[in-house]
């Protein structure tokens, strides 16, 4: 960023070049989402390793079974909150340039070349959370191995494996 530049248009540069960031998406699908910590903890670690990174944390609102709140966050800009329908959250993670994603789930295989290829992760809790639910981007279920980890360390281990993808190339 230099001088002349407003955080503003530096924010809309990185944005719009869609190989410098990636996108971590915590979805919560419950009602009685408390863990709030969760989302202070994921936000520390996405500035520690990823400072180019959009993180999208959508939680279903209390009132509303198919409204929620999404809060899109970035280490260089802060956050800002919208609220969106069930129907509308797709198009909203499309704008932000997630055509594919990576959904992590211990039920899946372990493939680190779609880790290696994606810049778009979806990350959560996912006890009660049914992908078709959603009209969410065209996703790849993918396990980081027989361990329970939680969203924090997924983004340490993704960071990781981009590093060793990058410096394979």
């Amino acid at each position: 960023m230099n001088e002349r530049e407003s955080l503003c248009q530096y924010n809309q540069k990185i944005y719009n070049n869609h190989t410098t960031h990636l996108l971590f998406i915590f979805i919560e699908d419950s009602t009685n989402f408390r863990r709030y910590d969760i989302i202070e903890r994921v936000k520390k670690s996405i500035k520690e390793v990823f400072s180019y990174s959009f993180l999208v944390f959508i939680l279903r609102t209390q009132d509303h079974k198919d409204i929620y709140k999404v809060d899109t966050c970035s280490p260089k800009a802060g956050c800002f909150r919208i609220i969106l329908s069930k129907e509308l959250i797709g198009k909203f993670l499309e704008g932000l340039g997630c055509k594919e994603a990576v959904l992590l789930t211990e039920k899946a295989d372990i493939d680190y070349s779609a880790i290696c290829m994606s810049r778009c992760f979806i990350l959560g809790l996912h006890t009660d959370f049914d992908p078709e639910r959603f009209d969410l981007p065209k996703h790849t279920a993918v396990s980081l191995g027989n361990v329970s980890y939680i969203t924090s360390q997924c983004i340490y281990i993704i960071h990781l494996i981009k590093t060793l993808c990058n410096n394979m190339l």
